[in-house]
């Protein structure tokens, strides 16, 4: 999943009448941005974890257990940053998707949207053969 974007969430707050619609749209604006942070620390966890496991076997003087314990550690940061890639891939595929679907055939941006739809997919299928092989 994507981040959100927090300006609408604070154009709500700024519009928002009254105490509890006020209140609410506060409540969904702290939401989002504690998602946007947390997502933010995870994706940088994953991140480390992998650079971090793929420094340690480059040592040679790793017990067997330990080596198998960072390539395991590695597979694993590699596989869930991959699959956060497809999951954001596929978001905004679906979201060009829907821009596309409301432009008429002969206009140009509908010739770039599908431009970028297929560049998205060969990331996909790319991030894909990644995570088999």
């Amino acid at each position: 999943m994507r981040y959100f974007k927090l300006s609408e969430a604070l154009k709500n707050v700024q519009n928002a009448t009254g105490r509890g619609e006020t209140a609410l749209a506060g409540a969904k604006l702290l939401g989002k941005t504690l998602f946007n942070a947390g997502k933010f620390v995870a994706e940088g966890v994953v991140k480390a974890n992998e650079k971090a496991s793929a420094e340690q076997l480059k040592r040679d003087d790793l017990t067997p257990e330990q080596r198998e314990k960072f390539e395991q550690v590695h597979r694993n940061a590699m596989r869930l940053r991959i699959q956060t890639e497809l999951t954001d891939l596929d978001v905004r595929i679906a979201e060009l998707t829907d821009q596309l679907d409301q432009q008429p055939e002969s206009a140009s941006v509908a010739r770039e949207l599908r431009m970028d739809i297929e560049s998205l997919e060969n990331q996909k299928r790319r991030l894909e053969r990644q995570r088999e092989g």
